[in-house]
């Protein structure tokens, strides 16, 4: 599955920019092997961006800059509580530090079971926590990318209930709206 993303991200590239060359990796370092994780760093290399599934950059790839290679945070799942913030506050942590975050992910294959690596997450959940984490991003002119569904047919039956539940929240209170969403 996980190289099958790589293939997919590689093709298409952040935000479906694909004539500008952009490459990116979905990679979590390996401590038992760390000549590994300089594979995707070394001179020659396309690959221009990264995540791995959570909110800070992965401390093998600490000496690399964000304009050489680009760290972006992944909310990949939901906790008891959807209304809470801590993935919020470490991105805005890793900003306040120094680096630029310009584009943020929300919830890894949230319509499988997390035996299958998926995030395991109800729509109106994970509406709920993307309301209270990355919205508030999107204020900050952080580019935001959906859910990433599995390929399954339900996978756009997730994302259409997923949009629905997070624009009835954005609207409570006024006028008619839907949640922030680049790619």
């Amino acid at each position: 599955m996980a190289l099958f993303k790589l293939l997919v991200l590689s093709l298409v590239g952040v935000g479906g920019v694909a004539a500008a060359g952009k490459r990116g990796l979905v990679f979590t370092p390996n401590s038992t092997y760390p000549d590994d994780n300089k594979i995707w760093v070394q001179k020659g290399s396309d690959l221009q961006w990264y995540y791995n599934y959570g909110s800070r950059p992965s401390p093998a790839f600490a000496g690399q800059s964000q304009q050489n290679f680009e760290f972006i945070p992944m909310m990949w799942g939901v906790g008891d509580n959807p209304n809470e913030t801590t993935w919020l506050d470490d991105v805005k942590d890793v900003m306040n530090s120094g680096v630029k975050i310009t584009h943020a992910m929300g919830f890894n294959e949230p319509n499988a079971p997390y035996s299958w690596g998926g995030s395991n997450l109800l729509p109106a959940k994970a509406a709920q926590a993307w309301v209270a984490n990355l919205e508030p991003l999107a204020k900050m002119s952080v580019k935001l990318g959906l859910p990433a569904c599995t390929g399954s047919p339900d996978g756009l039956v997730w994302t259409k209930e997923f949009l629905a539940n997070c624009s009835q929240i954005v609207s409570q209170g006024g006028q008619e709206k839907n949640c922030t969403w680049d790619f």
